[in-house]
């Protein structure tokens, strides 16, 4: 969805809804106010897209702004992409992930799970519940059909979150959505990287 004004000098982009539900939720937890959580409903042509929303009406008064995006294969490319994209619009360019610029706008970037590891939001998600009974269970299972010789390497990470999910009360779709019901301890060491990064915010 294309971003029309923006309304708070504090702004988040993430990479798509599901991190936007999932941040908003811990931007609760930890009692952050005035920020506005733009999606950028996926990464391809990042630059263009963040582009837009510097052209944006109200990016003027913007005085923080976060980028979360996925390290997916190859974290420092991504973190490299970020940067390139932020020099080319005349922002201030942090030189390593969670340490903003402190400039006229304060800029920060963070990489999930970090700049130097490859994965993705769920892979933080995951790491925090690996003591979880429920998890146990999901682990066995993802053994049982790999030693059945079934092929589930394809975006693995997020089929262990959908299975973990279906051993909740109630039944939800996506990491974002499980936010937002509890399912995930904020409290877990697995996500202080994200507290640190967030904490630019305050």
């Amino acid at each position: 969805m294309s971003l029309k004004t923006i309304l708070k000098e504090k702004l988040l982009i993430v990479e798509g809804k599901d991190e936007e539900n999932f941040f908003n939720e811990f931007i609760n937890i930890m009692s952050l106010n005035d920020i506005q959580i733009h999606s950028l409903e996926g990464t391809g042509s990042f630059r263009a897209k963040l582009g837009a929303v510097v052209d944006t009406n109200g990016f003027d008064n913007v005085k923080v702004l976060g980028i979360e995006r996925d390290a997916d294969e190859d974290p420092q490319a991504t973190f490299i992409s970020i940067c390139d994209a932020l020099r080319e619009y005349g922002l201030p360019v942090p030189t390593e992930c969670i340490s903003p610029v402190n400039a006229s706008r304060k800029v920060s970037v963070m990489v999930i799970p970090t700049q130097s590891d490859k994965g993705m939001l769920e892979d933080i998600c995951l790491k925090s519940i690996e003591n979880d009974h429920s998890f146990k269970c999901t682990e066995n299972y993802f053994n049982c059909l790999i030693k059945s010789g079934i092929d589930i390497n394809p975006d693995l990470s997020k089929r262990k979150v959908q299975a973990f999910l279906c051993s909740k009360p109630e039944l939800v779709s996506c990491l974002g959505l499980a936010a937002k019901k509890g399912y995930w301890p904020f409290d877990d060491r697995a996500f202080d990287n994200i507290r640190k990064f967030l904490e630019v915010f305050r």
